[in-house]
């Protein structure tokens, strides 16, 4: 039986294939069919599969690159290496004897040694996170040192000593981290500014564990979108990219992570083909994101922007009598767009007054627009024209609705449909209307977020279903950013 050698290249995320590039070996044969894959991935249309025959590459090489990746893949997998390490610790912990068994010690020593060589190779710290060998290597070193073991406890030092850099930059992050995510909680994105210098020290840290910077890079992401620095976050990603590719540890849950916030800034920076490639990738793994209340706003929010149905779906939680009182804040104007989106106006109406309510206590133009931009659609589509102008034109809505000027287009749909009930309250006639609608998407700036034009284009679709002549200049406007969206909306309305 032939193995299908193709469909394990076009497998693979971009991500992978620089990982073997750097990683598979030296071989002439083997680099140049990397590289031809690479070509692929650089030069080829996001949705045309890769086929060796094509770049005149033999089977025989092919096949080899394939074995080896699949080796090269479980040999250096990061969850088979944490799977050691916990093994470790557990078999540590749970000796009868009072002595270390001398080969249990043997077995980390070398372990970690190797792992040393590693990190010496990259410049920097290799294992994904620190706390597990921290604490492998302290009982160890204890456990040496009650068995006279001067040999080992001498290696086990040694390692110490390397490790000890890392370990305190670990325990200052940490005690940072918390602090942060409790600042946070409530996401006042806002604030940003204030902790963005010791948010970048700890990122920039040599050596810094994988994961912290991952954590942290959320952080930054936001800053520098929010602040407009576009050089700064392009060179960010490329410095990541590069980071996980030297790592000699594979980990798809981190390239999954990674493509999930790239996909984000690209669409922010208005790289509609990168944004695209990042988002067929990260769904070209099986391995699932971890997924956590602090992280559940992105899983939905990010669906829910880009209007795929079908994945958001696969986050909702079920909606019961509970629902309410049990989803985290910021989910709710997510939970409710979701339903109002699939037509359930009922339960997306009762999700968007639980917003409603929290708009008071959650000082964040975020949860403004979210909640606002879902509330007015249910309100046009419930044709209750007359409360969408009172709200608008109130002063404290008024006061809100500036502050979120400064996200841009980002709060279109608020505007939209204000516009919308003055037409069909007669305020405005329909060449007002076209005029007006096509001041709001007449996008000027250095940076035209996709996520904006998604957006657009799904709300001026709502003319065509209302049977509203859409005219000269916002017709040639609209069709301008429906072509500029197409490669996103082509692959999130079908499946991959």
């Amino acid at each position: 039986m032939k193995t299908n050698i193709n469909q394990f290249i076009n497998s693979l995320t971009y991500i992978d294939v620089l990982y073997l590039e750097k990683h598979i070996g030296n071989s002439k044969e083997r680099q140049d069919t990397i590289k031809a894959i690479k070509t692929q991935y650089m030069n080829a249309k996001p949705d045309q599969d890769f086929k060796y025959q094509e770049f005149g590459i033999n089977r025989k090489s092919m096949s080899r690159v394939k074995f080896y990746a699949e080796k090269l893949f479980v040999e250096k997998s990061w969850e088979t290496k944490l799977s050691q390490i916990k093994s470790f610790a557990a078999r540590l912990i749970n000796k009868t004897s009072t002595d270390i068994d001398p080969e249990l010690a043997e077995q980390i020593l070398k372990f970690l040694e190797k792992d040393i060589r590693y990190c010496r190779e990259v410049g920097g710290y290799c294992m994904h996170t620190c706390i597990t060998v921290k604490f492998v290597l302290n009982f160890m070193l204890v456990e040496l040192r009650h068995a006279s073991d001067y040999k080992k406890f001498k290696r086990a030092l040694e390692i110490e000593e390397f490790y000890n850099p890392y370990f305190k930059e670990y325990d200052d992050y940490i005690a940072f981290y918390n602090r942060l995510r409790l600042k946070y909680k409530d996401k006042k994105w806002e604030l940003i500014s204030e902790d963005i210098d010791e948010i970048r020290r700890f990122f920039d840290v040599p050596g810094q564990c994988i994961i912290n910077k991952l954590n942290l890079l959320s952080y930054i992401s936001i800053y520098n979108l929010y602040n407009k620095n576009y050089s700064e976050q392009e060179k960010i990603i490329d410095n990541m990219i590069e980071e996980i590719v030297r790592n000699p540890y594979r980990n798809p849950r981190i390239i999954t992570m990674v493509y999930r916030s790239f996909f984000d800034s690209h669409m922010h920076l208005n790289q509609v083909k990168r944004a695209r490639q990042c988002y067929i990738d990260l769904h070209k793994s099986k391995t699932s994101a971890v997924i956590s209340k602090y992280n559940m706003v992105y899983h939905i929010s990010s669906k829910i922007n880009v209007y795929d149905i079908k994945r958001a779906k696969a986050y909702i939680p079920d909606h019961n009598k509970d629902s309410l009182k049990n989803t985290e804040p910021f989910l709710l104007p997510y939970i409710g767009r979701y339903y109002y989106l699939i037509g359930e106006i009922k339960i997306a109406d009762e999700y968007i007054q639980a917003a409603l309510k929290r708009i008071k206590n959650i000082d964040s133009s975020v949860f403004f627009i979210e909640t606002y931009s879902t509330f007015f659609g249910i309100l046009f589509h419930k044709k209750k024209y007359d409360n969408i102008i009172h709200i608008y034109e109130g002063i404290n809505f008024k006061l809100k609705h500036i502050s979120s000027q400064q996200l841009g287009n980002y709060n279109f749909e608020i505007r939209f449909f204000y516009l919308l009930a003055n037409f069909f309250l007669e305020r405005i006639n329909l060449t007002s209307l076209n005029t007006k609608i096509n001041s709001l998407i007449d996008i000027k700036g250095d940076i035209n977020d996709v996520y904006d034009k998604i957006k657009i284009v799904n709300n001026l679709l709502i003319l065509e279903k209302c049977e509203i002549p859409i005219q000269n200049a916002l017709e040639e406007n609209y069709f301008n950013i429906k072509e500029e969206v197409a490669p996103i909306t082509e692959i999130t309305e079908n499946e991959i």
